[in-house]
């Protein structure tokens, strides 16, 4: 153990990890919200031996003021970490509209986006849904609040019509629900296999360093959540799995007061019979700065994403609980595929904008990318038990 370090040997130490993994150097500004996020970590620690790893990448990355997603850099489109769907292709959002549609008069006009990041989405589908009346944005990050406004005002939409909220009992009873790429920026649990006995992963403090540690489970909702899933685990020595409890908190704190709804997710993630494969023996967290992935996890606290896969199989058990019912599960490309927006769409005469259209689409559609990493999974809430699914059904057997 030891104290923390100070302000000058953190930002040089930090410099230097980056350097080792061939990382852009963060600005002095950059490096300087890192310092804030380390020493709220060191403060969260207080007295305590160890962080559990899910409050250590809650607080990277939600942290009010020096948080991931809550300071002053964007962390989407070219110049940030990553690039989600509605901003790779105007086909996604033409391809969502497209289910949402049919639904849209039943549910009284109503559209919640759970997580709605630079607004893109938001701005297309005001663009496309000629029956929508209000469309509401759950939000906790004021930084990202601040974008979708002015994203939205710029696109000419009326703000009258757009809610942002950060409670369940704002929305509407009734309504259409898509959370893009929200479930996997949930903080996760990390658990290993040794021995036959399961242990956490956890963050120490050792020398002013956060490193990681496998210490025996202690925290109560991941032991929980192992006891849940004994069945499926695989006995294997060294086999690391995610355990994301939160997910189901997040559900059912934001999908329980609904009356009648349908609920869309596009996520990174596997069924059950993938998440727990034995061949998936080291998990699915991941960090990603500047368009690179890496592995450690304690890096620049507060700058990079860090996300772990959906278990698909377990959100379709948890909103079944809740009384939700499962109205499709398929790969992003099939949803797309399958959407009368493929037919509508053609791409440029001029030559440039045509090969960025095609590089756009492979990202969306091909195998490897997100075609079929990301799924889709529907599901309805007080609708006709024989009603129509909502999108394909092609992987729903393997749910």
């Amino acid at each position: 153990m030891g104290s923390s370090l100070s302000r000058q040997d953190f930002i040089a130490q930090q410099t230097a990890l980056c350097t080792q993994l061939n990382l852009k150097l963060p600005t002095e500004a950059a490096l300087e919200l890192a310092w804030q996020n380390y020493q709220s970590l060191v403060a969260q620690l207080g007295t305590r031996q160890s962080l559990a790893l899910c409050e250590f990448i809650n607080s990277a990355l939600y942290h009010p003021q020096c948080g991931y997603y809550t300071s002053g850099e964007l962390p989407f489109g070219p110049s940030g970490d990553f690039i989600t769907a509605p901003e790779t292709s105007p086909l996604f959002a033409a391809a969502i509209a497209d289910y949402i549609t049919p639904q849209l008069t039943a549910l009284d006009g109503q559209l919640v986006e759970l997580g709605a990041g630079t607004g893109a989405l938001a701005v297309s589908l005001w663009q496309q849904l000629s029956g929508l009346k209000d469309y509401w944005i759950v939000e906790t990050s004021a930084l990202l609040r601040n974008v979708q406004r002015q994203q939205l005002a710029a696109a000419g939409v009326d703000l009258q019509h757009c809610h942002w909220v950060t409670t369940a009992n704002e929305l509407p009873p009734r309504a259409f629900i898509i959370g893009n790429e929200v479930l996997d920026a949930i903080p996760a649990y990390q658990a290993r296999c040794d021995q036959g006995q399961w242990l956490e992963r956890r963050v120490i403090l050792d020398q002013g360093n956060w490193q990681l540690d496998w210490l025996p489970a202690q925290t109560p909702a991941l032991r929980e959540w192992l006891a849940n899933h004994q069945d499926k685990l695989p006995n294997i020595e060294g086999y690391i799995v995610e355990a994301a409890p939160l997910r189901s908190d997040f559900c059912r704190d934001w999908l329980d007061g609904f009356e009648q709804a349908v609920v869309l997710f596009l996520d990174y993630g596997f069924d059950a019979g993938e998440f727990f494969a034995e061949s998936r023996h080291q998990g699915s967290l991941r960090c990603y700065y500047q368009h690179q992935c890496h592995e450690k996890l304690t890096l620049l606290p507060g700058l990079q994403d860090i996300t772990s896969h959906v278990n698909f199989s377990e959100l379709c058990g948890d909103l079944e609980n809740q009384g939700w019912q499962l109205s499709g599960f398929c790969s992003q490309r099939d949803l797309i595929l399958n959407s009368s927006a493929i037919n509508d769409f053609s791409l440029s005469d001029d030559l440039i904008e045509r090969a960025q259209q095609s590089q756009a689409l492979q990202i969306l559609m091909m195998p490897g990318e997100m075609g079929d990493r990301v799924k889709a999974i529907a599901f309805t809430l007080q609708f006709s038990e024989n009603a129509e699914a909502i999108i394909p059904t092609n992987l729903v057997t393997r749910l």
